[in-house]
Protein backbone atom coordinates (compact mmCIF):
# COMPACT_ATOMS: atom_id res chain seq x y z
CA UNK A 1 0.00 0.00 0.00
CA UNK A 2 1.18 3.63 -0.79
CA UNK A 3 0.15 6.69 1.33
CA UNK A 4 -1.96 9.54 -0.27
CA UNK A 5 0.42 11.74 -2.21
CA UNK A 6 3.73 9.67 -2.27
CA UNK A 7 5.30 9.54 -5.68
CA UNK A 8 6.39 6.26 -7.35
CA UNK A 9 9.03 6.25 -9.50
CA UNK A 10 9.25 3.40 -12.60
CA UNK A 11 11.16 2.30 -15.59
CA UNK A 12 10.79 0.42 -18.36
CA UNK A 13 13.08 -2.66 -19.52
CA UNK A 14 14.27 -3.71 -23.45
CA UNK A 15 14.11 -0.37 -25.23
CA UNK A 16 10.36 0.12 -24.11
CA UNK A 17 9.36 3.78 -23.68
CA UNK A 18 6.53 5.54 -21.36
CA UNK A 19 3.53 7.21 -22.50
CA UNK A 20 5.52 10.15 -23.00
CA UNK A 21 8.35 8.44 -24.84
CA UNK A 22 10.88 8.23 -22.15
CA UNK A 23 12.50 5.16 -20.17
CA UNK A 24 11.00 5.88 -17.23
CA UNK A 25 8.15 7.98 -15.20
CA UNK A 26 6.36 8.59 -11.70
CA UNK A 27 2.73 8.71 -10.74
CA UNK A 28 1.22 9.95 -7.72
CA UNK A 29 -1.46 8.47 -5.16
CA UNK A 30 -3.96 11.03 -5.36
CA UNK A 31 -6.61 10.42 -2.62
CA UNK A 32 -6.34 6.48 -3.32
CA UNK A 33 -6.26 6.66 -7.07
CA UNK A 34 -2.80 6.66 -9.23
CA UNK A 35 -2.53 9.95 -11.23
CA UNK A 36 -2.10 8.11 -14.47
CA UNK A 37 -1.68 4.23 -15.39
CA UNK A 38 1.76 3.43 -15.32
CA UNK A 39 3.04 1.98 -19.37
CA UNK A 40 5.75 0.06 -20.89
CA UNK A 41 4.95 0.14 -25.19
CA UNK A 42 6.88 -0.77 -27.87
CA UNK A 43 8.88 1.72 -30.05
CA UNK A 44 8.42 1.30 -33.53
CA UNK A 45 11.54 2.82 -34.71
CA UNK A 46 13.46 0.59 -31.76
CA UNK A 47 14.08 -3.09 -30.67
CA UNK A 48 14.66 -4.51 -27.53
CA UNK A 49 17.93 -7.22 -26.72
CA UNK A 50 18.72 -9.11 -29.80
CA UNK A 51 17.10 -12.47 -29.26
CA UNK A 52 19.64 -14.88 -27.75
CA UNK A 53 20.62 -18.35 -29.87
CA UNK A 54 21.82 -21.55 -28.48
CA UNK A 55 25.58 -22.32 -29.21
CA UNK A 56 25.68 -19.21 -30.89
CA UNK A 57 27.29 -15.88 -30.08
CA UNK A 58 26.25 -12.44 -31.27
CA UNK A 59 29.23 -10.79 -33.21
CA UNK A 60 29.01 -6.77 -33.13
CA UNK A 61 30.07 -3.61 -31.50
CA UNK A 62 28.81 -2.29 -28.07
CA UNK A 63 25.27 -1.08 -28.53
CA UNK A 64 23.13 0.45 -25.76
CA UNK A 65 20.30 0.55 -28.48
CA UNK A 66 18.76 -0.54 -31.74
CA UNK A 67 17.33 1.51 -33.88
CA UNK A 68 15.29 0.68 -37.38
CA UNK A 69 18.47 -1.23 -39.50
CA UNK A 70 20.65 -1.90 -36.44
CA UNK A 71 21.86 -5.34 -37.89
CA UNK A 72 23.94 -8.02 -35.39
CA UNK A 73 25.28 -11.37 -37.10
CA UNK A 74 25.14 -14.52 -34.48
CA UNK A 75 28.71 -17.22 -34.97
CA UNK A 76 28.06 -20.86 -34.58
CA UNK A 77 30.00 -22.52 -32.05
CA UNK A 78 32.99 -25.10 -33.56
CA UNK A 79 30.42 -28.41 -34.44
CA UNK A 80 27.95 -26.37 -35.33
CA UNK A 81 26.33 -25.25 -38.20
CA UNK A 82 23.94 -22.22 -39.17
CA UNK A 83 20.12 -22.71 -40.50
CA UNK A 84 18.88 -19.31 -42.13
CA UNK A 85 20.70 -16.28 -42.01
CA UNK A 86 24.01 -15.10 -39.99
CA UNK A 87 22.38 -12.11 -39.15
CA UNK A 88 18.85 -10.17 -38.32
CA UNK A 89 18.10 -6.61 -38.51
CA UNK A 90 15.61 -4.23 -36.57
CA UNK A 91 12.25 -3.18 -38.97
CA UNK A 92 9.64 -1.06 -37.56
CA UNK A 93 10.29 -2.44 -33.45
CA UNK A 94 10.92 -6.53 -34.18
CA UNK A 95 14.07 -8.36 -35.03
CA UNK A 96 13.55 -10.24 -38.40
CA UNK A 97 13.51 -13.75 -37.30
CA UNK A 98 16.89 -15.53 -35.96
CA UNK A 99 18.67 -18.06 -36.94
CA UNK A 100 19.43 -21.84 -35.36
CA UNK A 101 23.26 -24.02 -34.42
CA UNK A 102 22.51 -26.96 -35.23
CA UNK A 103 25.08 -29.75 -34.31
CA UNK A 104 26.10 -31.48 -37.90
CA UNK A 105 25.35 -34.93 -38.52
CA UNK A 106 28.57 -34.98 -40.64
CA UNK A 107 32.20 -32.98 -41.26
CA UNK A 108 31.58 -29.24 -41.65
CA UNK A 109 33.34 -27.68 -44.29
CA UNK A 110 35.28 -24.41 -43.28
CA UNK A 111 34.91 -21.18 -45.40
CA UNK A 112 36.77 -21.62 -48.30
CA UNK A 113 39.38 -19.10 -49.59
CA UNK A 114 38.89 -17.13 -52.69
CA UNK A 115 41.23 -14.01 -53.69
CA UNK A 116 39.47 -12.49 -56.83
CA UNK A 117 36.50 -13.32 -55.94
CA UNK A 118 32.74 -13.54 -54.20
CA UNK A 119 31.01 -15.83 -52.21
CA UNK A 120 27.87 -16.03 -52.37
CA UNK A 121 27.15 -16.80 -48.42
CA UNK A 122 29.76 -15.62 -45.89
CA UNK A 123 30.45 -18.01 -42.48
CA UNK A 124 32.64 -19.84 -40.98
CA UNK A 125 31.70 -23.44 -40.93
CA UNK A 126 29.10 -25.19 -43.77
CA UNK A 127 27.12 -27.73 -42.97
CA UNK A 128 27.54 -31.61 -44.87
CA UNK A 129 25.62 -31.31 -48.31
CA UNK A 130 25.48 -27.43 -48.74
CA UNK A 131 26.43 -25.95 -51.97
CA UNK A 132 28.07 -22.94 -52.13
CA UNK A 133 27.88 -20.33 -54.96
CA UNK A 134 30.70 -17.64 -56.02
CA UNK A 135 31.60 -15.53 -58.64
CA UNK A 136 35.05 -13.67 -60.06
CA UNK A 137 35.71 -10.32 -60.20
CA UNK A 138 37.10 -8.28 -63.27
CA UNK A 139 36.72 -10.93 -66.19
CA UNK A 140 38.47 -13.64 -64.14
CA UNK A 141 37.39 -17.01 -65.24
CA UNK A 142 36.87 -20.85 -62.67
CA UNK A 143 38.60 -23.80 -63.27
CA UNK A 144 36.01 -24.62 -65.85
CA UNK A 145 36.13 -20.86 -67.97
CA UNK A 146 32.81 -19.75 -66.06
CA UNK A 147 32.40 -16.23 -64.39
CA UNK A 148 31.21 -18.30 -61.53
CA UNK A 149 30.42 -21.57 -60.05
CA UNK A 150 29.25 -24.03 -57.15
CA UNK A 151 31.29 -26.16 -54.81
CA UNK A 152 29.78 -28.74 -52.55
CA UNK A 153 30.37 -29.89 -48.54
CA UNK A 154 31.23 -33.46 -48.79
CA UNK A 155 32.24 -34.96 -45.40
CA UNK A 156 34.32 -31.89 -44.35
CA UNK A 157 35.94 -31.36 -47.58
CA UNK A 158 35.11 -29.04 -50.81
CA UNK A 159 34.18 -31.16 -54.11
CA UNK A 160 37.04 -29.11 -55.34
CA UNK A 161 39.05 -25.59 -54.25
CA UNK A 162 37.16 -22.54 -55.79
CA UNK A 163 39.63 -20.29 -57.94
CA UNK A 164 39.21 -17.24 -60.02
CA UNK A 165 42.37 -17.25 -63.32
CA UNK A 166 43.27 -14.62 -65.60
CA UNK A 167 42.96 -17.26 -68.21
CA UNK A 168 40.28 -16.50 -70.45
CA UNK A 169 37.76 -19.00 -71.87
CA UNK A 170 34.57 -19.41 -73.49
CA UNK A 171 31.42 -19.78 -71.95
CA UNK A 172 29.27 -22.66 -72.63
CA UNK A 173 25.93 -21.65 -74.63
CA UNK A 174 22.76 -21.27 -72.67
CA UNK A 175 23.87 -19.15 -69.65
CA UNK A 176 23.87 -15.40 -70.42
CA UNK A 177 26.73 -13.78 -69.49
CA UNK A 178 26.28 -9.95 -68.45
CA UNK A 179 27.58 -7.23 -70.47
CA UNK A 180 30.92 -5.81 -69.59
CA UNK A 181 33.68 -6.67 -67.94
CA UNK A 182 32.65 -7.70 -65.00
CA UNK A 183 29.69 -10.43 -64.08
CA UNK A 184 28.24 -7.90 -61.27
CA UNK A 185 28.98 -4.12 -60.08
CA UNK A 186 28.57 -2.93 -56.32
CA UNK A 187 24.93 -2.60 -55.42
CA UNK A 188 24.96 1.28 -55.82
CA UNK A 189 25.65 1.39 -59.89
CA UNK A 190 22.14 -0.51 -60.43
CA UNK A 191 20.41 3.16 -58.88
CA UNK A 192 16.78 2.23 -56.74
CA UNK A 193 17.18 -0.80 -54.81
CA UNK A 194 14.39 -3.43 -55.45
CA UNK A 195 10.93 -3.14 -53.20
CA UNK A 196 10.05 -6.12 -51.35
CA UNK A 197 7.00 -5.92 -49.65
CA UNK A 198 7.10 -6.75 -46.06
CA UNK A 199 10.81 -6.97 -46.34
CA UNK A 200 13.87 -4.91 -46.63
CA UNK A 201 17.44 -5.18 -47.48
CA UNK A 202 20.87 -5.00 -45.83
CA UNK A 203 24.32 -4.85 -48.21
CA UNK A 204 27.03 -7.16 -47.44
CA UNK A 205 30.43 -5.64 -46.08
CA UNK A 206 31.57 -5.71 -49.72
CA UNK A 207 28.60 -3.35 -50.90
CA UNK A 208 28.23 -6.44 -53.52
CA UNK A 209 24.96 -7.75 -52.90
CA UNK A 210 21.95 -7.36 -50.89
CA UNK A 211 20.47 -9.24 -48.45
CA UNK A 212 16.47 -9.42 -48.14
CA UNK A 213 14.98 -10.17 -44.66
CA UNK A 214 11.28 -10.37 -44.09
CA UNK A 215 8.77 -8.97 -41.13
CA UNK A 216 7.76 -11.45 -38.32
CA UNK A 217 5.48 -13.98 -39.32
CA UNK A 218 6.60 -13.48 -43.11
CA UNK A 219 8.44 -15.96 -45.03
CA UNK A 220 11.16 -15.70 -47.56
CA UNK A 221 10.73 -17.15 -51.14
CA UNK A 222 13.55 -16.89 -53.75
CA UNK A 223 17.09 -15.99 -53.59
CA UNK A 224 17.94 -14.27 -50.15
CA UNK A 225 20.71 -12.07 -51.90
CA UNK A 226 20.19 -9.94 -55.01
CA UNK A 227 23.04 -8.65 -57.15
CA UNK A 228 23.57 -6.04 -59.54
CA UNK A 229 24.73 -7.51 -63.20
CA UNK A 230 27.23 -5.54 -65.09
CA UNK A 231 24.28 -4.40 -67.81
CA UNK A 232 22.81 -2.42 -64.63
CA UNK A 233 19.76 -4.91 -64.16
CA UNK A 234 19.04 -6.31 -60.73
CA UNK A 235 18.94 -10.28 -60.50
CA UNK A 236 15.70 -11.33 -59.62
CA UNK A 237 14.35 -10.41 -56.41
CA UNK A 238 12.76 -12.38 -53.75
CA UNK A 239 9.08 -12.24 -52.11
CA UNK A 240 7.71 -11.77 -48.40
CA UNK A 241 4.77 -14.29 -48.17
CA UNK A 242 2.51 -15.03 -44.80
CA UNK A 243 2.98 -17.81 -43.10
Amino acid sequence: MYQDGVYLFYSCHGGLKTALGEWWGTVKCDNGVWSHNPQCNKRKDLCGEPPQVNHAVISQDYQNKFLTGSKVVYKCQTSYTLNGSESIVCMSGEWTPTPTCTQASGRVCRRPQLDNGFVGLEQEMYQDGVYLFYSCHGGLKTALGEWWGTVKCDNGVWSHNPQCNSEEAQRPTGRPEPSGPDPFLPVEKCGEKPVVDNGDYISDNNRMALTYKCKMHYELEGPEQVMCHSNGVWSETPVCKGE
